[in-house]
């Protein structure tokens, strides 16, 4: 009897000792399929990276026309100047011209440094006020605050730039608020030269670079905390150019090419833009989208395609 109670205690052990052993295992392969969250990290800045892309186009335009701003149009907003504080505000209202994104709030632009925008290393603050921008496709939205102290490195105006003729310089550096749809604001810290230019067959590009440098890490364009709680920065291994095509998204700015990886995350991203949807690089036609490559707590390669 004594033999048997011994037995059965044994047998229960080893069967606790299993389900434990189990449960660590199920929980250890659990975390390991981190594809929801890198795929979030990288969706997250690259529509911030978009959005104030496109931001940053409505301001260049404003700027190029004459009495700052007076006169020009952008579809969903209408364009306020107050010439003697050499300023304008532009107050977003609705949807952009392609019906693809809804957007309401401000930004302001003043001219901080300099007589003119077009002279040389004169400097313009952007401040972005409540600016949400929805994408009418996904549903999904950001909000931004902060501001954007932008240097025209080179001079000269967007609005003036010729098919193959010399390119213009912005040096930006910026401090932004993000609030994504889930309510999770977040602050990331912007170092960006955006290079504007117009190709000799006449599609506009902007090439973009980080200048960054923090703990070792160098061509940083953004850093910041993520939506998760953990701390980033994304750096330019190869110059993403983003161009307008009237063939390719109904003429909506898009990255083409380029290379950024998102660093001090448990696990690096690679994000590389202009892919189709295998994720082969394109080098003709229409990208679509970009892919992103990690190796997960398991050591393995991971990839998945994200559509513009």
């Amino acid at each position: 009897m004594k033999t048997t109670k011994i037995s059965l205690l044994i047998l229960l052990i080893g069967i606790f000792t299993f389900s434990v052993q189990s449960c660590k295992k199920a929980t250890k392969e659990d975390n390991s399929d981190d594809t929801a969250s890198q795929l979030q990290h990288s969706a997250d800045e690259s529509s911030y990276s978009n959005e104030s892309e496109n931001s940053l186009n409505d301001v260049n335009n404003t700027m190029s026309a004459s009495s700052l701003g007076k006169g020009f149009k952008i579809v969903g907003a209408t364009i306020d100047s107050v010439i003697g504080d050499k300023k304008f505000i532009i107050t977003y209202n609705g949807n952009n011209a392609d019906g693809s994104r809804y957007r309401t709030g401000k930004i302001s632009v003043q001219l901080t440094t300099g007589a003119r925008w077009r002279d040389v290393n004169s400097v313009i603050t952007i401040t972005f006020i409540d600016l949400m921008i929805k994408n009418n496709y996904t549903n999904k939205s950001i909000t931004i605050n902060g501001t954007h102290v932008i240097t025209n490195v080179n001079g000269g105006l967007v609005g003036l730039l010729t098919p193959g003729g010399s390119s213009i310089i912005h040096k930006i550096t910026g401090n932004m608020v993000i609030a994504f749809e889930d309510a999770t604001t977040r602050t990331w810290n912007i170092y960006r030269q955006r290079e504007i230019l117009i190709t000799s067959a006449g599609i506009p590009k902007v090439k973009i670079s980080g200048f960054g440098a923090a703990d070792g890490i160098e061509n940083i364009v953004v850093s910041g905390t993520n939506r998760a709680g953990n701390p980033f920065s994304t750096v330019i291994n190869q110059t993403v150019v983003f161009s307008s095509n009237s063939t390719c998204f109904n003429g909506a700015w898009i990255p083409e090419s380029g290379i950024k990886t998102h660093k001090r995350l448990t696990k690096e991203i690679a994000a590389t833009f202009g892919v189709d949807i295998t994720g082969n690089p394109v080098t003709s036609g229409c990208p679509y989208g970009y892919k992103i490559n990690w190796t997960n707590a398991r050591n393995e390669s991971k990839q998945a395609v994200i559509s513009y």
